[in-house]
């Protein structure tokens, strides 16, 4: 018995092994600052699929009329450091770290989103959603025009949350989806936090959860603002683009019809129309969600970078960004027209190996977005529900304005009913 005490209480064994983790942590430390070093500002523009880009060229006035002037910056853009400081998101658009947090949100949001077999309620929604956009609380029919950015986000919010978190679209209070839509449009463009915006964020939140009594503890910003500022600007672009393309109503009307992975990508051969997909493929190159990554990469595992002191992590981390607006209208990658609106580029037989690679509207890599198979389909039948009403033989007609969105939303542009 003392031998055995004696053994356990001798600090040499334990010495030892600490001084063998000390001495392989200041290995890896050191290893990983070397290899982080010349990795730490940029995208490798020696990458074989993604070679060195020029200088941005100067965006058209409008991919196909030239009476329209360049898109301003998206409604959101990477580092987002004041929305990640402001609100706390963890999520793929706007936190730029690889963190425990970030993943969970990640892994969260996967299990949120439909099986193959959502187009039909989704496209029956967004069609009576669209109606809905002209009827007031009382029933009336709408007979004012209505702001095309307030409609499209509106229109996104309340199908995409429905869809998402199984919510009754009779239940939302046309109020609270105004305050939300309004909040969240304000706090974007918050530079320096207030009490008033705490208010606002837990204000937010309430009405939320009243809508979500299944998320429990769960900050709902976390999963509604990613998905709705992305996707309300996919929309309202595509809307924009394809509205008055003769080559795009068909391909639109049969998915709404049939709204399939199919049907998405099927190209209709006898016109010839490019397919949907192709589409709003080429609506996300010219315009895409989001202009640049940026994300900070830790090689740790989890667990051990979430005990470890954070001035320590930052030698296990290194940051890399991507300008994808410049990825997509380089003019080595896309040709002379790289500027120009052109779905046939996307046709199977045309496009290139190195052409798909150099796609990055939805991420890339571990910077891919979590919904990047499911968000195109459910875009493309929004875009359908709007562009099937929209026109001479619609209810109304699309009234255009000076700029392409913007982050201060979609000045001059209009819906106007007929």
């Amino acid at each position: 018995m003392s031998f055995q005490y004696s053994m356990i209480l001798d600090p040499k064994p334990y010495i030892f092994c600490l001084s063998s983790i000390g001495f392989a942590v200041v290995c890896v430390i050191i290893t990983n600052w070397i290899r982080a070093r010349p990795m730490a500002s940029t995208f490798d523009p020696a990458h074989p699929a993604h070679p060195a880009h020029p200088a941005h060229p100067a965006h058209p006035a409008h991919p196909t009329r030239q009476t329209h002037p360049p898109i301003h910056q998206p409604l959101l853009l990477p580092p987002h450091a004041h929305l990640t400081q402001v609100l706390g998101l963890m999520n793929n658009f706007i936190s730029t770290s690889d963190t425990p947090s970030h993943t969970t949100i990640y892994c969260n949001t996967k299990k949120l989103i439909p099986g193959e077999d959502f187009g039909t309620p989704f496209g029956n929604l967004a069609t009576v959603s669209v109606d809905d956009m002209f009827h007031g609380n009382n029933g009336q029919v709408v007979k004012e025009s209505i702001p095309f950015g307030i409609f499209i986000q509106t229109l996104t919010f309340k199908v995409m949350v429905s869809t998402l978190f199984n919510v009754d679209l009779a239940s939302f209070n046309p109020s609270d989806v105004d305050f939300i839509i309004t909040g969240i449009n304000t706090l974007q463009n918050v530079s320096e936090f207030t009490t008033l915006h705490k208010n606002l964020i837990e204000n937010l939140n309430n009405r939320l959860k009243r809508w979500l009594p299944n998320i429990g503890t769960t900050d709902p910003l976390d999963y509604i603002v990613p998905m709705y500022i992305t996707m309300s600007h996919v929309v309202a672009v595509g809307v924009v683009l394809l509205h008055d393309r003769a080559d795009a109503r068909e391909p639109l009307e049969n998915y709404l019809g049939v709204p399939t992975s199919t049907q998405f990508s099927h190209w209709l051969t006898a016109t010839p129309c490019p397919s949907v997909e192709a589409h709003l493929t080429e609506s996300m190159r010219l315009y895409p969600p989001t202009k640049c990554i940026v994300r900070t990469i830790s090689s740790l595992p989890h667990a051990l970078f979430a005990i470890l002191p954070k001035p320590l992590t930052q030698y296990f981390t290194r940051t890399i960004s991507v300008d994808i607006d410049a990825v997509h209208r380089d003019v080595s990658i896309w040709g002379g027209n790289a500027n120009e609106f052109d779905a046939f580029r996307h046709r199977g037989d045309r496009i290139t190996e190195r052409q798909r690679e150099s796609l990055l509207h939805f991420g890339i890599g571990q910077s891919l977005c979590v919904a990047s198979k499911w968000a195109p389909e459910a875009a493309g039948l929004l875009i359908a529900a709007v562009v099937g009403r929209a026109g001479e033989e619609g209810d109304f007609w699309i009234e255009e304005g000076e700029e392409i969105g913007g982050r201060d939303g979609w000045e001059g542009w209009c819906i106007v009913p007929h």
